[in-house]
């Protein structure tokens, strides 16, 4: 048996200094023969050779290390996993395929769990690995496993990193699929948050899955985590866009709320995407309608410093006047994103008051001034357009402070204040910096 790279280089006769078209071929028949064929190898002839060396090269260090025999001692350089549940997580189906039918336990070895309650199933479905999923569920291996945060291989089929390629989403669901055959009473299994393959779809942008689940089991679609979170807030958390469209089209999906009272139409508003905005208002709804908080859609665009949504919402009806629970309008919560955009807008096309106080009777400037840590020019310039915009400066909040103490203040802590913010603010005037 071949155990180092050097040996498997000299039995093939390879000069690695100048590999040919026919070396890198005899290396990847050879993977494809003796490690596995879950892996494939791309681009130039050097590219090619460099992935195949870096690939065996693992593989020669890990699974072959030590004593080859021993398949159920957990190793440290295996990242604390038996051989059986290391192949599966590199996707060495070549490999279990030549070793497990020499072993009489071989089923309860293929089941063995990690210390975190990981199957080798677990791992060949995480990383899509299609062949070696395969080999495992033909060797006996349970999709009824699950892990310490109570996920199947079901589950974990659906996981992929942000940015995956077609190609993978492609594996995944092919890995789902296949699993899905072995048990379909497995679908409305809840991991420990309450998250059923659905939410995995939402999360992770599968939606030409969701679209085959809406047809065949609907009711999963509008069922709600144990962070009250549905399929579609879920979708809309993630920026799954497309996923989220589809999503929006469900009518019962777009009126229900989570923990804290917000709907999609809440979610989507802080996201620069009309389509999907506009997608989230649910019919013969109120587009004022506020969450626990009495945020409505207006305040969480405005929080985020989203003029368009902020534009589309007032353009809806949405109320430049109405109050959060701590008496917060838009302007507030416009100033405290610091988009001056936002701010522009709102002064020049709605009614919007700069003056408004809120429960603790201060105005979005106040609240400005009396959060400030420090003060830099883009600061300077939207204290200057609060103070032209018409903010009363002789106001004072339920500590009897105005605006003008609060910069005082940050001058005695050592912050950069401008002495002309300072005297034009006494002044009462308009701000020249």
């Amino acid at each position: 048996m071949i155990t180092k790279w050097q040996k498997l280089l000299d039995h093939l006769e390879i000069n690695p200094q100048n590999p040919s078209d026919e070396n890198v071929v005899a290396l990847q028949q050879w993977c494809a023969k003796e490690v596995s064929t879950d892996v494939q190898f791309s681009g130039s002839l050097q590219d090619k050779f460099a992935q195949s060396k870096a690939y065996l090269t693992h593989y020669f260090s890990t699974i072959c290390v030590g004593d080859m025999q021993n398949l159920t001692d957990r190793e440290s350089h295996m990242r604390g996993m038996n051989r059986v549940q290391y192949a599966a997580l590199q996707g060495y189906d070549r490999y279990l395929a030549n070793i497990l039918p020499d072993v009489n336990d071989a089923e309860d070895l293929v089941n063995n769990a990690t210390s975190v309650k990981m199957t080798a199933l677990h791992f060949s479905a995480f990383n899509g690995h299609i062949n070696t999923t395969e080999l495992l569920l033909a060797r006996g291996a349970l999709t009824t496993n699950s892990s310490r945060l109570s996920q199947l291989p079901l589950h974990l089929a659906l996981t992929v990193p942000s940015g995956a390629s077609s190609a993978v989403k492609e594996r995944k669901i092919a890995i789902f699929n296949l699993l899905l055959q072995e048990n379909a009473s497995l679908v409305d299994r809840e991991d420990i948050s309450g998250d059923t393959v659905v939410q995995h779809m939402a999360q992770n942008g599968f939606t030409e899955l969701l679209r085959s689940f809406n047809t065949e089991n609907p009711l999963l679609l509008t069922k709600q985590n144990h962070f009250n979170k549905t399929p579609l807030l879920t979708a809309l958390l993630n920026k799954r866009t497309e996923t989220a469209q589809f999503l929006a089209t469900i009518p019962q999906l777009l009126v229900i709320a989570d923990g804290d009272g917000k709907l999609p139409l809440h979610y989507a508003a802080v996201q620069d995407d009309l389509p999907l905005l506009k997608a989230c208002v649910a019919p013969n709804s109120d587009i004022d309608v506020p969450d626990h908080y009495h945020n409505t859609a207006l305040h969480k665009a405005a929080q985020a410093g989203k003029l368009a949504p902020v534009k589309y919402l007032v353009g809806e009806g949405a109320s430049v006047f109405a109050e959060d629970v701590l008496g917060k309008t838009v302007w507030h919560h416009a100033v405290a994103s610091g988009s001056l955009d936002t701010l522009k807008w709102l002064k020049n096309n709605t009614s919007v008051d700069p003056s408004h106080t809120d429960k603790q009777s201060r105005t979005a400037l106040m609240q400005l001034l009396s959060g400030c840590t420090a003060i830099n020019a883009d600061t300077e310039s939207l204290i200057t357009f609060l103070v032209d915009s018409g903010t009363d400066l002789a106001l004072a909040d339920q500590t009897g402070h105005t605006a003008k103490d609060y910069l005082e203040q940050m001058q005695d802590r050592g912050l950069l204040v401008s002495d002309g913010l300072i005297s034009d603010l006494s002044a009462g005037g308009c701000l020249v910096i």
